[in-house]
């Protein structure tokens, strides 16, 4: 009896199952047709591109307020809220490119990307290896931030590791409940051990034991987005004419035009 009572029990199920599965593939043509259509073709920056996702307000969009970007973005996929500034909204990548002044990105060596476990390659030429053998304050630099709608800063997962051409780098680990600290300091990873040719990274977040999480002070759900830069340690004076050298070529180009 008890079979055949599990039987007629996945006989009833079976239609429901179907029903939320098609249910779910028009979401996902719907989402897609969104995605491709022209009036959306600016994003295909998104975080979301590519991905099979369903949000909810496809139609929400926020446009990067950098000059040099411009880029849109869903709303649901930067975690902007309704309350928040649209019109000083800055996407992931300009926060992580600008993220220090002092530490100059000669190159980007692998654009921005949501952390998902997976390994990923850059390349180190000959001038660049010359360089960090040459100059100790020039070197490779992974940047982190958790997506936050405006609030970008620094930060690393609760736990996981950063493994660069096999070797761990970096640990990273969440606070105990009664740390004197109020947060984790993360600082950006800056490095010189990089090879002549292809370099392997690889930045894994593990996921927090429930046995173990009340035991740490563990973050709310989210994710984080981390690209690789090839950087020189500026020294504050050379940060200071580095201004000061973009100012006079911006009034020089200002005389220009006017002179037109």
């Amino acid at each position: 009896l008890g079979d055949v009572y599990k039987r007629q029990q996945q006989h009833q199920q079976q239609p429901q199952q179907q029903q939320q599965q098609q249910q779910q593939q028009q979401q996902q043509q719907q989402q897609q047709q969104l995605l491709t259509s022209p009036r959306n073709e600016g994003l295909r920056g998104c975080l979301c591109f590519g991905k099979k996702v369903i949000l909810p307000n496809p139609n929400k969009i926020v446009k990067c307020a950098s000059d040099n970007c411009q880029k849109s973005f869903h709303m649901d996929c930067v975690k902007v809220g309704a309350s928040q500034d649209i019109n000083t909204f800055e996407c992931p990548s300009c926060v992580l490119f600008k993220m220090d002044p002092l530490h100059e990105v000669k190159q980007v060596l692998i654009q921005p990307f949501i952390l998902d476990n997976l390994p990923r390659e850059f390349l180190i030429d000959p001038q660049m290896l010359q360089a960090i053998k040459e100059n100790e304050r020039v070197g490779i630099e992974v940047r982190c931030i958790k997506i936050e709608g405006n609030n970008h800063e620094q930060t690393w997962p609760d736990i996981g590791e950063i493994i660069i051409n096999k070797t761990r780098v970096q640990e990273f680990r969440p606070l105990i409940v009664n740390s004197s600290l109020k947060k984790r300091k993360d600082e950006k990873l800056f490095t010189r051990g990089a090879e002549l040719g292809m370099n392997s990274i690889l930045i894994r977040e593990e996921k927090v034991d429930p046995s173990k999480a009340q035991s740490y002070r563990i973050t709310e759900d989210g994710y984080y987005c981390a690209g690789v830069y090839f950087v020189k340690k500026l020294q504050t004076k050379e940060l200071c004419e580095k201004v000061a050298s973009t100012k006079r070529r911006g009034k020089m180009l200002i005389g220009r035009r006017v002179a037109k």
